[in-house]
């Protein structure tokens, strides 16, 4: 008998910002879809945080020069709901749209990738939907920037969250969310509660929200999905590793299905 099939999954992607966002927004979208294969039918769920009509036109026939086959939904976002939410990190308040996606978006979508703005999409994303991405209700990949464990973040482990010191902490730039799991178990409003409840310990904004929120259950996702441009591929931590290790900087630029080009060094 041959393998077992493997259930795949609509390809549902979010991703949005602001006005400032949007043509980079519209780079990480033509290079995500011209790298989809044809035969799909993705939907892209674009978060509009301010986004003029002119700019949104841009952006969609952007969108269709890359893939025909695509389904395009606008969904607006009420920034006003966020606007109490410290920024620290991140020069604009967009950056918190992420934690409204199970408000925002079809209660039917079972697998959703989430895509920053800042990133370019090298490969098809489409093997991310398969069924055994459903074990965790959120996939991400480590943090390369910064130090990676929870225990190098003091301004987490100072409050009274629970933390596993020697967890990993997870960029949260692309992330592979189970939205049902998500719903069923209430988890990003966990995010919005430690930003409620500790706005100034929020050094990292809502990747330490959803760090706080997630420790405990995430699945960790190979650096392809997510090589981000301060990587040294030699301190890639162990236990979150996920495939084999990038010998050096040419080859993590060459084998990357999505590259982050995070934050300015």
């Amino acid at each position: 008998m041959g393998e077992p099939l493997v259930k795949h999954y609509p390809v549902m992607i979010a991703l949005g910002g602001d006005e400032k966002f949007a043509m980079p927004m519209a780079v990480t979208i033509f290079s995500l879809l011209k790298n989809i294969s044809q035969e799909l039918t993705p939907t892209l769920f674009l978060l509009n945080g301010g986004i003029s009509l002119e700019t949104r036109s841009r952006i969609e026939r952007s969108a269709r020069s890359a893939q025909g086959n695509v389904n395009l939904e606008w969904v607006d976002v009420d920034m006003s709901r966020l606007s109490k939410f410290p920024i620290t990190s991140h020069p604009s308040l967009s950056t918190y749209i992420r934690l409204l996606l199970p408000e925002l978006l079809p209660e039917h979508i079972e697998l959703l990738l989430y895509i920053d703005t800042d990133t370019l999409v090298q490969g098809d994303v489409s093997p991310l939907f398969s069924e055994k991405m459903m074990e965790h209700s959120l996939w991400a990949a480590a943090e390369s920037n910064f130090p990676k464990r929870i225990q190098d973040h003091p301004h987490l482990l100072s409050l009274p969250l629970g933390l596993q010191p020697e967890s990993i902490y997870f960029n949260a730039g692309v992330l592979l969310l189970n939205m049902p799991s998500i719903r069923s178990e209430n988890c990003f409003q966990k995010a919005f509660d430690f930003l409620d409840q500790y706005p100034k310990y929020a050094t990292w904004a809502d990747q330490d929200a959803l760090n706080a929120a997630f420790h405990r259950e995430w699945g960790k996702l190979s650096w392809v999905w997510n090589a981000q441009n301060f990587f040294q591929t030699s301190d890639i931590p162990e236990d979150a590793l996920q495939g084999e290790r990038p010998t050096d900087m040419a080859t993590l630029y060459k084998e990357a299905c999505i590259f982050h080009f995070k934050g300015s060094k």
